[in-house]
Protein backbone atom coordinates (compact mmCIF):
# COMPACT_ATOMS: atom_id res chain seq x y z
CA UNK A 1 0.00 0.00 0.00
CA UNK A 2 1.98 3.19 -1.35
CA UNK A 3 4.88 4.05 -3.28
CA UNK A 4 8.57 3.15 -1.86
CA UNK A 5 11.19 4.17 -3.62
CA UNK A 6 14.53 1.68 -4.18
CA UNK A 7 16.46 3.17 -1.30
CA UNK A 8 13.18 2.55 0.84
CA UNK A 9 11.99 -0.64 2.65
CA UNK A 10 8.76 -1.97 3.89
CA UNK A 11 8.39 -2.82 6.98
CA UNK A 12 5.90 -5.26 8.45
CA UNK A 13 3.26 -4.60 11.22
CA UNK A 14 1.61 -7.04 13.01
CA UNK A 15 -1.65 -6.07 10.19
CA UNK A 16 -0.10 -7.56 7.34
CA UNK A 17 0.11 -11.03 9.15
CA UNK A 18 -2.20 -12.74 6.97
CA UNK A 19 -1.61 -10.86 4.06
CA UNK A 20 0.52 -11.73 0.81
CA UNK A 21 2.74 -8.70 0.32
CA UNK A 22 3.16 -7.52 -3.80
CA UNK A 23 5.25 -5.18 -5.27
CA UNK A 24 5.06 -3.11 -8.50
CA UNK A 25 8.66 -1.88 -10.06
CA UNK A 26 8.26 0.64 -13.12
CA UNK A 27 11.90 1.24 -14.60
CA UNK A 28 12.43 4.40 -15.38
CA UNK A 29 14.73 5.99 -17.25
CA UNK A 30 16.62 9.38 -16.55
CA UNK A 31 14.77 11.20 -19.32
CA UNK A 32 11.37 10.12 -17.41
CA UNK A 33 10.21 7.11 -19.82
CA UNK A 34 8.85 4.65 -18.24
CA UNK A 35 9.05 0.62 -18.35
CA UNK A 36 7.11 -1.65 -18.35
CA UNK A 37 5.66 -2.32 -14.69
CA UNK A 38 6.84 -6.20 -13.41
CA UNK A 39 5.14 -7.19 -10.29
CA UNK A 40 6.30 -9.97 -8.01
CA UNK A 41 5.14 -11.27 -4.04
CA UNK A 42 5.74 -12.92 -1.23
CA UNK A 43 5.76 -16.85 -0.99
CA UNK A 44 2.68 -17.01 0.89
CA UNK A 45 1.05 -14.96 3.70
CA UNK A 46 3.04 -13.30 5.96
CA UNK A 47 3.83 -14.98 9.39
CA UNK A 48 3.99 -14.23 13.06
CA UNK A 49 7.56 -13.59 14.36
CA UNK A 50 8.76 -15.32 16.98
CA UNK A 51 7.06 -13.93 20.10
CA UNK A 52 10.09 -11.55 21.72
CA UNK A 53 10.70 -9.18 24.82
CA UNK A 54 12.60 -6.28 23.18
CA UNK A 55 13.03 -4.70 26.91
CA UNK A 56 11.86 -5.12 30.40
CA UNK A 57 12.95 -2.42 33.15
CA UNK A 58 12.43 -1.75 36.22
CA UNK A 59 12.83 1.37 38.36
CA UNK A 60 16.54 1.07 39.88
CA UNK A 61 15.14 1.32 43.65
CA UNK A 62 11.97 0.92 44.96
CA UNK A 63 10.63 1.00 49.02
CA UNK A 64 8.10 -1.07 50.76
CA UNK A 65 4.79 -0.86 50.41
CA UNK A 66 5.12 0.97 47.07
CA UNK A 67 3.76 -0.37 43.58
CA UNK A 68 6.42 -1.62 41.11
CA UNK A 69 5.66 -1.93 37.79
CA UNK A 70 8.07 -2.84 34.93
CA UNK A 71 7.97 -1.23 31.33
CA UNK A 72 8.23 -3.77 28.39
CA UNK A 73 8.09 -4.23 24.76
CA UNK A 74 6.65 -7.47 23.01
CA UNK A 75 6.75 -7.93 19.41
CA UNK A 76 6.12 -10.93 17.58
CA UNK A 77 2.29 -11.23 16.73
CA UNK A 78 -0.89 -10.42 19.10
CA UNK A 79 0.76 -11.00 22.98
CA UNK A 80 -0.89 -13.43 25.18
CA UNK A 81 -1.82 -11.99 28.57
CA UNK A 82 1.20 -10.48 30.19
CA UNK A 83 2.44 -12.56 33.44
CA UNK A 84 5.47 -11.64 35.58
CA UNK A 85 7.56 -14.01 38.10
CA UNK A 86 8.48 -11.63 40.61
CA UNK A 87 11.29 -13.20 43.26
CA UNK A 88 13.51 -12.00 46.40
CA UNK A 89 17.67 -12.74 45.71
CA UNK A 90 20.77 -11.73 47.22
CA UNK A 91 22.65 -8.75 46.10
CA UNK A 92 25.52 -11.10 44.37
CA UNK A 93 22.49 -12.84 42.25
CA UNK A 94 21.17 -9.65 41.51
CA UNK A 95 24.46 -8.18 40.69
CA UNK A 96 25.34 -11.23 37.95
CA UNK A 97 21.51 -10.91 36.48
CA UNK A 98 23.38 -10.80 33.37
CA UNK A 99 24.49 -14.63 33.44
CA UNK A 100 21.89 -15.47 35.53
CA UNK A 101 19.10 -17.82 33.87
CA UNK A 102 15.62 -17.69 34.24
CA UNK A 103 15.85 -21.03 35.22
CA UNK A 104 18.21 -20.13 37.65
CA UNK A 105 16.26 -18.13 39.45
CA UNK A 106 13.53 -20.20 39.27
CA UNK A 107 15.16 -22.96 40.57
CA UNK A 108 17.21 -21.52 43.72
CA UNK A 109 14.21 -19.10 44.69
CA UNK A 110 10.53 -19.09 45.51
CA UNK A 111 8.30 -17.16 43.34
CA UNK A 112 6.90 -14.36 45.11
CA UNK A 113 3.98 -13.32 43.03
CA UNK A 114 2.49 -13.09 38.87
CA UNK A 115 1.02 -10.01 38.67
CA UNK A 116 2.32 -7.00 36.46
CA UNK A 117 2.26 -4.85 39.37
CA UNK A 118 4.42 -6.11 42.59
CA UNK A 119 4.14 -4.26 46.08
CA UNK A 120 7.13 -5.29 48.13
CA UNK A 121 6.43 -5.89 51.33
CA UNK A 122 8.82 -5.98 54.69
CA UNK A 123 8.90 -9.67 54.06
CA UNK A 124 9.86 -9.12 51.04
CA UNK A 125 13.11 -7.57 52.15
CA UNK A 126 14.92 -10.18 53.09
CA UNK A 127 17.94 -9.59 50.35
CA UNK A 128 16.70 -6.55 49.38
CA UNK A 129 16.66 -7.22 45.63
CA UNK A 130 14.06 -7.82 43.46
CA UNK A 131 14.41 -9.86 40.45
CA UNK A 132 11.15 -10.36 37.70
CA UNK A 133 11.17 -12.48 34.81
CA UNK A 134 9.20 -12.09 32.21
CA UNK A 135 8.30 -14.50 29.75
CA UNK A 136 6.46 -13.05 26.49
CA UNK A 137 3.81 -15.34 25.11
CA UNK A 138 2.15 -14.96 21.28
CA UNK A 139 -1.93 -15.48 21.53
CA UNK A 140 -1.54 -18.16 19.91
CA UNK A 141 1.12 -20.05 23.03
CA UNK A 142 4.47 -20.01 21.28
CA UNK A 143 6.67 -18.77 24.14
CA UNK A 144 9.54 -16.89 23.42
CA UNK A 145 13.12 -16.63 25.64
CA UNK A 146 12.43 -15.06 29.04
CA UNK A 147 14.15 -11.61 29.99
CA UNK A 148 15.08 -10.47 33.44
CA UNK A 149 15.45 -7.51 35.59
CA UNK A 150 16.27 -6.38 39.05
CA UNK A 151 16.00 -3.63 41.34
CA UNK A 152 16.72 -2.72 44.95
CA UNK A 153 14.19 -2.87 48.03
CA UNK A 154 14.85 -0.42 50.92
CA UNK A 155 12.79 -0.18 54.03
CA UNK A 156 11.00 2.99 54.56
CA UNK A 157 12.16 5.65 57.11
CA UNK A 158 10.15 4.33 60.37
CA UNK A 159 6.68 5.53 60.05
CA UNK A 160 3.02 5.05 60.90
CA UNK A 161 -0.09 5.30 59.53
CA UNK A 162 -4.04 4.85 60.61
CA UNK A 163 -3.16 5.70 63.80
CA UNK A 164 -6.36 5.15 66.21
CA UNK A 165 -7.69 4.72 69.55
CA UNK A 166 -10.58 2.23 70.17
CA UNK A 167 -12.00 1.78 73.66
CA UNK A 168 -11.48 -2.20 74.68
CA UNK A 169 -12.84 -2.38 77.71
CA UNK A 170 -13.95 -0.38 81.14
CA UNK A 171 -12.91 0.00 84.35
CA UNK A 172 -15.30 -2.47 86.55
CA UNK A 173 -14.07 -0.45 89.77
CA UNK A 174 -13.70 2.90 88.35
CA UNK A 175 -15.86 2.69 85.11
CA UNK A 176 -13.42 4.40 83.37
CA UNK A 177 -12.35 3.34 79.29
CA UNK A 178 -10.01 1.80 78.48
CA UNK A 179 -8.25 2.24 75.33
CA UNK A 180 -6.09 0.30 72.98
CA UNK A 181 -4.00 2.33 70.38
CA UNK A 182 -3.43 0.42 66.95
CA UNK A 183 -1.93 1.82 63.43
CA UNK A 184 0.43 0.52 60.65
CA UNK A 185 3.74 0.77 60.65
CA UNK A 186 6.31 0.95 57.70
CA UNK A 187 10.02 1.13 58.09
CA UNK A 188 11.51 -1.97 58.29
Amino acid sequence: VGDITTDEVLTLELEDVGHVIKASVTPIRSDGKKGVAVEASSFGKISHGLPRGIELVLPPASSEDRPISPKYQYFGGNSNEVTFEWFSVPPTTADNLASSSAADIRASHTCLNTMPTFVPSIAHLQYEHLVVIWTPTRDDGVVGEPLLASTKIKPLGAEVHDVMLVEQSKDPKTWLPRFVGSGTYHGG
